[in-house]
């Protein structure tokens, strides 16, 4: 039955356009912050599995041995990079990070931050601490809201344990 009801959001988001989600920006911040935060009935496993574009960053949870970490921890926001961000990446250094399961789970670790997050609403230079240790910084740029200069997509998604944005690149703590 589990798989069943994933199988209807899946279709359901990707009729909606979430699943295949781009940094398509309104034309100024007034109409980002307007747009409502949609709703997703599992955690952020689940929504991040159900959406096509998210497929490296879901395999990349899974790999790391996140998945059960990430699907039970409480109020929790997730910069998700798309496959784009992902497949953006130098050949070797995306094989030298998945090939490392701690380093891995650094980065992917540094894409979460404690706490429901809406970062639309952040002001210039506010930062927030992420699971792996070091802080994010948050800023406007062109009319796009960012976390640490990726751009952040303005339709956020509402899952049972935590928010996720879609951002356009890959984030990487300092090492």
């Amino acid at each position: 039955m589990k798989k069943l009801s994933l199988t209807i959001f899946v279709t359901i988001f990707a009729i909606a356009g979430w699943s295949n989600a781009v940094i398509a920006q309104p034309s100024n911040m007034g109409e980002c912050l307007s747009i409502d935060i949609q709703d997703f009935p599992g955690n952020v496993v689940d929504a991040a599995l159900a959406t096509p574009s998210l497929s490296i960053l879901a395999s990349a949870v899974v790999d790391a041995g996140l998945d059960g970490a990430l699907s039970t921890t409480e109020n929790i926001t997730v910069y998700a990079p798309t496959d784009e961000a992902f497949q953006s990446l130098p050949v070797d250094i995306l094989g030298a990070i998945v090939g490392d399961i701690d380093l891995l789970t650094s980065v992917l670790t540094y894409h979460v931050t404690p706490s429901r997050n809406d970062p639309r609403r952040y002001v210039e230079g506010f930062r927030r601490k992420t699971l792996q240790g070091q802080y994010v910084f948050y800023s406007r740029y062109d009319q796009t809201p960012r976390v640490n200069n990726a751009g952040i997509s303005c339709q956020g998604v509402r899952a049972s344990n935590g928010l996720i944005w879609i951002i356009d690149s890959v984030l990487f703590p300092n090492l």
